[in-house]
């Protein structure tokens, strides 16, 4: 199901009573996110690919007004 239900604050996407600020019933795709990295970005996660390897990454703060995109993981084949 691809609706989006409200109960008491949460949303949930494919399911009518989710139990927490977002639920989703399913699984997410996540995109590249190609904007460089900021206050703004921090905490926004992206999937992206070259020719040999794929990765996910986070946009976090590396000090007091520094931001980068940091690698959770790297696939390569």
């Amino acid at each position: 199901s691809g609706n989006s239900y409200f109960n008491g604050g949460n949303v949930g996407i494919g399911t009518t009573s989710p139990s927490s600020k977002l639920q989703v019933q399913g699984g997410i795709q996540m995109a590249d996110d190609g904007d460089t990295a900021s206050a703004d970005k921090v905490g926004t996660q992206r999937y992206r690919a070259d020719s040999n390897n794929s990765y996910v990454d986070m946009c976090m703060q590396t000090g007091a007004t520094t931001y980068e995109w940091v690698n959770i993981v790297q696939n390569n084949w």
